[in-house]
């Protein structure tokens, strides 16, 4: 098929999640033309399905499989099929796909790294303190201080007071010794906040994500353009410099030039574009060290119950992360049990089917009862990563024996600290499904001999070519990473005002 030549301006960027629609919001601040091109749907359109899971509609229920993906994609889901290497498992993992990427269905929750969470990293907390700080204000970061880091408040609005549940909940923490605080979550609480964590917001402008934050101000401000359900197929290269991405879009194979590519398609299609491309190879790291948070959630069962969802994300605590001899993970108000149509409809093993009837009674003992999650820091290992195969995308993932071990003594402080509101564990949050914050596949570092960008993101041996999605990760950390890709988005494109 002939392609059609399409310039793209000063910029080209390869996804529109919060790496690559951030740093073309402020590319644009800088009067910079910038094209985003998205492989998935332009999610403000009116056929979107907002306000609640695709799990839940009556639709659902009773679609075929083609059906329920089409039903996935319009809930902002991605659809592809990926093959666990390990057990030749399929499954389709729980990542965002459409304007936005994964901040169109996160839970909000934007907090900075720790001080330490920066070693081995090329850049500095202190170097990112301002960009930080610029991301929360961009997102509107709600929350109050982190008692075990008050010096690093950052930009933070207070939010509405307390509900009575939480207080209840902050009061327990706090006579435990521990140290409890507002959770840090990019959220209005409008009147009738659904909370919206795993599916479109049906509020407007309530979630503050990366399409309704920075994507869709720009292209009004007519110098960011869209083109989105289009798949780049690759990057073309000579001597060092990209010199344009071949697109696939309604039939058509488009070549588009720009002077600069940014690739921020996830860290799970970005080392696959660029090893498709022939590109970042040199190290042999690109796709190796997807880490990924452990993630486990309990439901308080003998908890306070909430009175609205939006109240349901507004505690964290960082007392087994922050104190020396205790990194082991975060903690953090996770939202209220779900609907029981959702669990009945989700896909694999899947218990709420199983126990028919019964299971009506068992979910109404769990009714808007609150659920924290404990984030447990993963540590890279060059054995974990991701790669395209003959039949479709592998995923190679174990966590290691130390990380188990850290997960286990995580699990139990995590049932000592909420003893008196009766924990009970979520099971299904270790299957692959569940990625929970996958990162790591393109680590940026000092030297190309070990790592695949250097520390502005750029691709260490070409000139134009820049990594701005979680993919950049060299360690996971131990708390959400949103907001560390949005801040260094922000960076990013402060370096290339001045390249360009």
């Amino acid at each position: 098929m002939q392609s059609t030549e399409k310039p793209a301006g000063d910029v080209l960027v390869v996804g529109a999640g919060p790496g690559g629609a951030t740093l073309a919001y402020a590319l644009a601040k800088a009067g910079c033309q910038v094209m985003v091109i998205e492989r998935g749907a332009d999610l403000s359109r009116d056929e979107t399905l907002r306000g609640m899971p695709p799990e839940t509609t009556a639709a659902y229920q009773t679609a075929g499989e083609s059906e329920r993906r089409r039903l996935s994609a319009a809930g902002g889901r991605c659809t592809d099929t990926f093959t666990n290497e390990g057990s030749g498992q399929l499954f389709v993992p729980f990542v965002g796909c459409g304007t936005g990427g994964s901040s169109s269905l996160y839970g909000m929750a934007l907090e900075r790294r720790y001080r330490h969470d920066f070693e081995g990293w090329p850049v500095s907390y202190d170097e990112m303190a301002p960009w930080y700080a610029e991301a929360e204000r961009l997102y509107e970061v709600q929350g109050s201080p982190d008692p075990l880091r008050a010096v690093e408040a950052g930009c933070l609005a207070p939010g509405v007071p307390l509900s009575e549940a939480n207080a209840m909940m902050f009061g327990h923490l706090e006579s435990r010794g521990l140290h409890p605080y507002r959770q840090h979550v990019a959220c209005r609480r409008v009147a009738g906040c659904g909370l919206c964590q795993s599916y479109l917001c049906a509020q407007a402008g309530c979630k503050r994500d990366a399409r309704t934050v920075c994507l869709e101000p720009a292209i009004a401000g007519g110098r960011v353009r869209l083109l989105a359900e289009a798949e780049v197929a690759g990057l073309e290269a000579s001597a060092g410099h990209v010199t344009a991405a071949v697109v696939k879009h309604r039939g058509e194979t488009l070549r588009v030039a720009a002077r600069v590519f940014v690739v921020a398609a996830g860290a799970l299609a970005t080392p696959r574009l660029l090893a498709r491309s022939g590109l970042a190879q040199r190290s042999g790291l690109l796709g190796r060290r997807l880490m990924r948070h452990a993630i486990d959630l309990f439901v308080l069962a003998l908890g306070p119950r909430h009175a609205e969802a939006g109240e349901a994300k507004e505690l964290a605590l960082n007392d087994y992360y922050a104190m020396p001899g205790q990194m082991l993970g975060t903690v953090q108000a996770f939202g209220m049990a779900p609907t029981l149509e959702y669990l009945r409809n989700k896909p694999g093993r899947n218990l709420w089917k199983m126990l028919g009837p019964a299971a009506v009674p068992v979910a109404r003992l769990f009714a808007r009862a609150p659920i924290v999650a404990g984030i447990l820091a993963d540590e890279p290992s060059a054995d974990n990563g991701v790669m395209d195969g003959p039949r479709g995308p592998h995923l190679r993932y174990r966590l290691g024996a130390l990380d188990q071990n850290r997960r286990l003594q995580l699990r139990r402080r995590i049932l000592r600290a909420f003893a008196r509101y009766g924990p009970v564990r979520v099971f299904g949050t270790s299957e692959l499904p569940a990625l929970g914050h996958v990162c790591g596949t393109a680590m940026f570092g000092e030297r190309p001999e070990n790592s695949v960008l250097d520390r502005y993101n750029r691709v260490h041996e070409m000139e134009n070519l820049y990594v701005t999605d979680a993919s950049f990760f060299p360690t996971s950390g131990g708390v959400n990473p949103a907001l560390t890709v949005m801040a260094n988005a922000l960076r990013v494109a402060h370096h290339l005002e001045a390249v360009l």
